[in-house]
């Protein structure tokens, strides 16, 4: 029998079938019942501090018995500070099915090859950034040759002793 690697207090028990399932994408994946239809789906590996988070967010609960949200969020406050990182959260009514199985196999899958993809982007952006860098500094020296510069030099003398000045084009008789 496939259980949970983390056991708290819940009103229902994952579907043997889907955790098995979950299992094989990843054997950390644990599913749990949350409350009021929801569920979650997260990987068991403690973190300190996600637990830290998780036992503060569980000292500052305000108790409210009736109150389905409020032991939702405990439940999941308490799941967290055992370990359990949540991929992601559903609604369903009735069982959950091989739909979470399918929609964790998509976000694994995309996880594993984003990094990669995500590698070969910034490269791309990096390329593309220095070329446009490269392209706004020629013409930045362009213009500062065509204004900036003339202007630095109108009325200078030459100290070559013979007396040129240099005008909007350079120094005169070179």
């Amino acid at each position: 029998m496939v259980e949970n690697h983390i056991k708290v207090k819940s009103d229902r028990d994952p579907p043997e079938g889907v955790l098995r399932q979950l299992r094989v994408i990843d054997p950390s994946l644990d599913l749990h019942y949350l409350g009021a239809g929801r569920w979650a789906v997260g990987a068991v590996r403690p973190n300190v501090v996600r637990r830290a988070i998780a036992i503060k967010m569980l000292h500052n609960m305000q108790y409210v018995p009736d109150d389905p949200r409020f032991k939702q969020r405990h439940r999941l406050a308490t799941l967290v500070a055992d370990g359990f990182g949540v991929i992601a959260a559903y609604k369903f009514v009735g069982e959950p099915t091989s739909q979470i199985v399918e929609d964790v196999r998509q976000r694994d899958y995309t996880y594993m090859h984003r990094a990669e993809q995500e590698l070969a982007r910034r490269m791309e952006e990096a390329d593309t950034r220095d070329k446009r860098d490269d392209s706004a500094m020629l013409a930045e020296v362009e213009y500062r040759e065509k204004n900036v510069t003339p202007q630095l030099f109108r009325g200078a003398k030459s100290v070559s002793g013979k007396g040129d000045d240099f005008g909007p084009n350079g120094p005169k008789g070179d």
